[in-house]
């Protein structure tokens, strides 16, 4: 808590909206978007990998906040006030963080994947900021971001031995690991909250990260066996307006979904899986459809997973 107090004592009204704003790098939204623009214009394997390790740990990182359950620093010491608006982000259990384990899935996959140093370079420093941000908002400690920042790591590390090691007509390894964990994870909070020893938020959350997870997983089979759809557009300003068209529709079933579906844990599971569902195997889909009519040629980039 003493780095807490002595950030505390740093902050102005200017720092804490510029460091408030930039934060945004570690939610959920951020990380979406960033898989998504990977995964439709940029480089399908790269969003692959991405996504594997963003799931196994983010997966990992929830089931670890209901295995030791930690308060947050305000709730350890009552006299002291984090940051106001960083409240709404900041809900449940303290250890560790998900936003810095968010910023690091994202940011250390793309760290690895790069071969210049200044890219190796600006990929780190905004997974340091992130954990600050966090320090300096108030909402998490130091262990809280130093366990994130390791486990993440150790999961890439894992996660890029494992796709490594794997022969190229075993791509369905990882798809398989991932579902199993993700059943794991999601069956260890239920029981804590059958048992009455978490809240209902707790099983909530893993129960979207497993919708993601096992459409995810579904996806990636179907998708680089039957769709194959190419990153390439004819014109680089179909770009845009694809990346724009599917996450309209992404936003809208994130948006709609929860008004017809409700909030309860397997609503929410429902949703996500709907949502990467719809990201990641219908609108590439679509996409191959219109790419095949326009005699676009097929994605040639080599997948990495």
């Amino acid at each position: 808590m003493k780095l807490l107090w002595i950030l505390a004592g740093i902050r102005t009204e200017f720092l804490t909206k510029l460091i408030s704003a930039l934060s945004f790098f570690g939610e959920e939204m951020f990380a979406m978007t960033m898989l998504l623009s990977i995964y439709w214009c940029i480089n399908k394997g790269l969003a692959y990998r991405i996504g594997f390790t963003y799931f196994f740990s983010g997966l990992g990182a929830q089931t670890l906040k209901v295995v030791f359950r930690v308060p947050r620093p305000w709730v350890r010491d009552p006299l002291f006030t984090p940051v106001e608006s960083a409240l709404d982000t900041a809900t449940g259990y303290s250890f560790p963080s998900c936003h810095t384990q968010s910023a690091a899935a994202i940011f250390g996959t793309l760290m690895f994947h790069f071969t210049k140093a200044w890219q190796r370079i600006i990929c780190f420093v905004l997974i340091l900021f992130i954990g600050f941000s966090r320090m300096y908002m108030g909402v998490h400690t130091p262990e809280d971001v130093a366990a994130a920042l390791v486990f993440t790591f150790a999961v890439i590390w894992i996660t890029d031995r494992i796709a490594d090691s794997r022969p190229k007509t075993d791509d369905y390894f990882m798809t398989v690991i991932l579902v199993v964990i993700a059943a794991v994870c999601t069956g260890y909070v239920y029981y804590l909250y059958s048992a009455g020893i978490v809240e209902d938020e707790y099983l909530n959350d893993i129960c979207k990260m497993m919708g993601a997870a096992l459409a995810f997983a579904a996806s990636f089979c179907l998708e680089t066996k039957y769709i194959k759809f190419s990153v390439r557009c004819g014109h680089w300003w179909m770009q845009p307006v694809k990346l724009i068209a599917g996450a309209g529709v992404l936003m809208g079933l994130r948006s709609g979904l929860k008004i017809l579906l409700g909030t309860s844990p397997a609503a929410s599971a429902l949703r996500y899986f709907a949502m990467i569902i719809w990201a990641m195997l219908i609108y590439p889909m679509i996409i191959a459809a219109i790419q095949k009519r326009k005699g676009v040629c097929d994605e040639t980039d080599k997948l990495e997973c």
